[in-house]
This record gives structure tokens, sequence and C-alpha cells, in this order.
């Protein structure tokens, strides 16, 4: 299968086949992932941002709920349109100032799901309780989380692709 992937480091070189690091030596808290993690996942697992939190939620959901996707820790992401790629370059583009690429890629399995949960998630009527929690409160983000592995469609939809590695990078475009 074809996709895009924006390389936010812009190092990937055509031909270069991406897999997982293995061997990663990490407490037994992470035994279910046999020591491996994309960079993806090693980048989070290394930091405390607002990031690194969304993805250790969007883990503990997926684990707890939806066992057979595939952990984000583990993924390569990536789009099916060159359109949708320079939406995410541009999304990037505004919190870095490292040079950025869209790759086109080859890769034989992925899942599709709705980023915009993850990224400037709508706000949600509370109609179930009284409590009015805050878009950015651990309450709401583990909400977020379950919409996005239950493939909820958002109102505005920004889709991503978890892509399971290996995959070739076929061009820089």
């Amino acid at each position: 299968m074809i996709a895009y992937h924006v390389d936010r480091s812009g190092t990937l070189q055509p031909n270069q086949i991406i897999d997982l690091f293995k061997d990663v030596k990490i407490n037994n808290i992470f035994d279910d992932y046999n020591n491996s993690f994309s960079n993806h996942g090693l980048n989070y697992l290394n930091q405390y941002s607002d990031s690194a939190i969304w993805e250790l939620c969007l883990e503990f959901i997926r684990l707890k709920h939806f066992p057979n996707y595939p952990s984000r820790l583990q993924s390569f992401f990536g789009v099916n349109s060159f359109e949708e790629a320079l939406f995410w370059k541009g999304y990037i583009s505004s919190m870095t100032t490292t040079n950025i690429n869209i790759c086109k890629i080859e890769f034989s399995k992925s899942f599709e799901f709705d980023a915009r949960w993850m990224t400037n998630p709508p706000k949600l009527p509370n109609i179930n309780n009284n409590y009015n929690f805050s878009p950015k409160s651990i309450a709401k983000i583990l909400e977020y989380c379950y919409k996005y592995w239950n493939k909820e469609i958002s109102t505005n939809p920004i889709k991503e692709l978890l892509i399971i590695p290996p995959i070739k990078v076929i061009e820089i475009l």
C-alpha cells in the first residue's frame, strides 16, 4: 500500500526501511512491547509534556478497551493523500523550526483514525451529569482517547493512519 508521511526530522531518505527499535531496555511496565518501540514511541517515553500525557492516556485506553489495534508507541504515521500530508505539514510547521519533508511510503498494513480527538478536540455537550470538565482535564482527555480508538468521527475530522512497521520510503516530495 502507498501513503504519505510528514518527516518532522527531515532525515528520511529514499529506499530507507523503517522498523521498530529493538532491545530498548525499559522496566517491566512495558513488557507487552517486547522491548521494541517506534521513534515516535521513544520520543514520548523520554519526555514530560502535554503530548506525552496524551500518548500515555491513548495507550492506557487502547490496552484496556481496544487491544487489537496497534500501539501508537510502535507505529509509523501517515495519511492517504498528498493533500492530507500538506495539511499535517502546515500543522506541524507552526510548532517547529526544523526542516519538514513529505515522503511517499510503502507498507503492508494500517488502521485509520480521526486525530481531531487529540488536535483541538471539539467541545462535547455534557448531558450525563452536572460536571463541566475542562477540555484539558484528564477526564476529557480519556473521553477523547476512547472516541479516537472507537473510530468515532468528529465534526471536522483529521485523518491519520497508524502504520505497522516496517515501511519503505519511496521518495521525498
